[in-house]
């Protein structure tokens, strides 16, 4: 059987880089994409402005570079392999090492399986209370099926899973910038993801209301 051809990534040419289109780049893509996926070359290409791919290939390659850890293998041509773990890969390696029976943590270092499994419990706690805030506030849903859209990162289907989805994008991002102060512009971050698709009235998301007209009566 014919081997698939992996496509060649291009190879960075500092002599023709637009240093300045370059940390625009740099600011705006990170090790993966929006939606948490680690792409080669062949899938980003297709995914960005064609005349912008390679440059914005070059700042996505240059961040991995900077994240990614030596495993002290090389191949036949002396190239040491490397890796990157992102935070939407760390479920999964949880998952691996609990599949394994331990024998994943042996190869990765006791230190690496703490730091996973560590962050997965971080992310499975966050899960459960984005489900459960959610049902509370009238989400109809079930929390297995809950569950499988947050750890397989399924789109939302319905209203009550947008919610959901939305409650644990916010713990989320609670949990990365708990160490900030908290601004007006972090205060409406937490409004933009809080009633993304799912406000039911003419409220804008991220953005405080310009009236004053507040009702309220007696039940």
């Amino acid at each position: 059987m014919a081997k698939h051809h992996v496509e060649q990534s291009p190879k960075l040419d500092f002599k023709n880089l637009d240093f300045v289109k370059f940390g625009e780049y740099l600011n705006e893509y990170s090790i993966v994409d929006k939606q948490g996926r680690y792409l080669h070359w062949s899938q980003l290409k297709w995914r960005v402005p064609s005349k912008e791919a390679e440059n914005i290939w070059y700042a996505v390659k240059f961040r991995r570079d900077q994240a990614k850890k030596s495993t002290g293998l090389f191949d036949k041509n002396g190239n040491e392999f490397h890796f990157c773990i992102h935070d939407s890969l760390e479920p999964k390696l949880h998952k691996i090492v609990q599949l394994g029976a331990g024998k994943v943590a042996a190869i990765a270092g006791s230190q690496a399986s703490g730091h996973v499994q560590q962050n997965y419990l971080v992310s499975s706690l966050l899960m459960e209370e984005a489900i459960t805030s959610a049902q509370l506030e009238g989400a109809a849903t079930t929390r297995a099926d809950a569950k499988k859209m947050l750890e397989e990162e399924l789109a939302p289907s319905t209203p009550d899973e947008r919610m959901i989805l939305n409650n644990y994008r916010l713990l989320r991002l609670a949990d990365n910038r708990k160490q900030e102060p908290l601004t007006r512009d972090l205060m409406l971050e937490f409004h933009r993801i809080a009633t993304h698709g799912v406000s039911e009235n003419e409220n804008i998301p991220g953005e405080f209301r310009c009236s004053n007209d507040i009702y309220t009566n007696r039940h």
